[in-house]
């Protein structure tokens, strides 16, 4: 599901780029654990998806993405806060995106910047849609392929 800012549901993305790397079955998998990561508003709680541990599947690599994407986010944020605010709106921004999704997050950062909107073609440069397509892209199918075989 798209935002109405251009930004995609990372959860939904990466169950779609598991389908096509490690088939259905490994996909359903990941669904149901996306799901499970979800609160009750929709967005994703990274906290709740599996670490890296032996016997972990695919899903653990969307927590990395996440991460990836709070510290793009993150980025985003700071020119439209003066210096000494920038922490603090960093702060709220993050603490919105983690329980309110990046739709909220980015109308509280338009509403609150003092310093000028920050440009939203910049942020949906930042979250591009499939993080994980070239040059990264064949270490994520590899990666979901070596995670699935040792899956459970």
């Amino acid at each position: 599901m798209e935002s109405k800012y251009g930004l995609v549901d990372r959860g939904e993305e990466f169950v779609d780029f598991v389908r096509e790397t490690a088939g259905d079955d490994v996909g359903d998998l990941v669904a149901d654990e996306v799901d499970a990561a979800r609160r009750p508003n929709g967005t994703l709680d990274s906290d709740l998806l599996p670490r890296e541990k032996r016997g972990n599947g695919p899903t653990h690599l969307l927590r990395s993405i996440l991460y990836v994407n709070q510290v793009q986010f993150e980025v985003w944020v700071d020119p439209g806060f003066g210096v000494f605010e920038r922490k603090n709106a960093r702060a709220t921004a993050i603490r919105i995106l983690e329980a309110e999704g990046h739709d909220a997050a980015v109308d509280w950062v338009l509403a609150n910047a003092t310093k000028g909107a920050p440009s939203l073609g910049l942020l949906r440069d930042l979250w591009p849609r499939r993080p994980y397509s070239q040059p990264s892209e064949d270490f994520y199918r590899s990666e979901v392929v070596r995670l699935s075989r040792a899956w459970k």
